[in-house]
């Protein structure tokens, strides 16, 4: 009876082992294959692309909600001219069960649902065999400025200026000069934005500003050094948006050349500045816009798998916390009137005796 004891607790332990060990390599194997999913996003048997522009938003949090996030949109011309993008959304610690829009300049992209850690994903665009297709109303990726995660009151819970990365090192070839801005919040009611100033080789100027977090339907006039560049009404969400440029005659001369405009400021019907920043004369067009810090990570999802929440292979193995094997062998003081034996057989029966 003994003997066979000690072969049935043998047996199960070898079976909890395996399955253990089977269930740490699956866990291992899928990472791993996310991983290479994740850094060959446009892994194909073709010839390399002509040209790769990555843009990359990391998303920090709005007010006092906790979370953080990652966006990427990746353009890349095939050598048969063939466009291919890609849209990737992270999100971790947000609400937990809960949908959120993805939102790139204004324009929504699509929702996400966050699961019980409060982590989500979004994938949009290549390969289109396995995910829904980029809107055609999204902008070229270096075109891109700023992404947000909104709730379900059109609240903007996270949000991130774009950093472009340009394979090719530099920027387009038509760039000269570049110099973008983040127009920080006056009265600390949550608005945001950026302004950004261009010249091209074909000598082309180029005024932008956009914000966010601004009231819906209200009017704001946006002043550069102490000319009124124009006016412009917040939409819906509270997005709004100013592009000024010589090639159709809307940038004015008081606002040329772009490389000595300092002051932008976003005035309400009040009076109020809401947002101002101030542009430094730096050219950023030799740097690719920031692309050193957010081209190297281009891989999405790189900064907080939400997966890594819990690999439900590592907590508890059964069995390692003590094997009770050897803590009270029942054989030695076995009554035979069953007393001693069906004591001893609840203590032993963890492990062998």
């Amino acid at each position: 009876m003994r003997s066979t004891r000690c072969l049935v607790v043998v047996a199960m332990l070898a079976g909890l082992l395996a399955a253990t060990v089977t269930g740490f390599a699956q866990a291992q194997m899928n990472r791993s294959t996310h991983e290479h999913q994740n850094r060959n996003l446009f892994a194909t048997d073709q010839d390399p692309p002509l040209d790769r522009v990555h843009a990359v938003a990391a998303l920090e949090p709005i007010g006092g909600i906790e979370g953080w996030g990652r966006v990427m949109v990746a353009d890349q011309v095939m050598s048969d001219e063939e466009i291919r993008r890609a849209v990737v959304v992270r999100v971790v610690g947000l609400e937990p069960d809960t949908e959120y829009a993805a939102v790139i300049d204004g324009l929504t992209i699509g929702a996400l649902t966050t699961d019980a850690f409060g982590d989500g994903r979004l994938h949009l665009g290549w390969p289109e065999d396995r995910f829904p297709p980029v809107p055609d109303e999204l902008p070229p990726a270096e075109a891109l400025e700023l992404a947000q995660i909104v709730d379900a009151g059109l609240g903007v819970v996270l949000e991130g200026a774009f950093v472009i990365d340009w394979s090719g090192g530099a920027g387009p070839a038509d760039t000269v000069y570049m110099e973008r801005i983040r127009l920080d919040a006056v009265l600390g009611f949550g608005e945001r934005g950026i302004a950004k100033v261009v010249r091209t080789d074909g000598d082309e100027q180029i005024f932008e500003t956009r914000a966010c977090g601004l009231e819906p339907g209200a009017v704001y006039q946006i002043s550069v050094d102490g000319f009124l560049a124009g006016a412009v009404t917040a939409d819906a969400v509270g997005h709004a948006s100013l592009e000024l440029t010589t090639a159709d005659g809307s940038l004015p001369a008081d606002l040329q050349p772009i490389e000595e405009l300092r002051l932008v400021e976003w005035v309400d019907a009040a009076a109020s500045v809401v947002l101002t920043g101030t542009f430094t004369g730096t050219n950023m067009a030799g740097n690719g816009n920031g692309g050193g810090q957010g081209g190297g990570n281009g891989d999405p999802g790189g900064n907080g798998d939400p997966g890594g929440n819990g690999d439900p292979g590592g907590n508890g193995d059964p069995g390692g916390n003590g094997d009770p094997g050897g803590n009270g062998d029942p054989g030695g003081n076995g009554d035979p009137g069953g007393s001693g034996g069906g004591n001893g057989g609840g203590n032993g029966g963890g492990g062998a005796p």
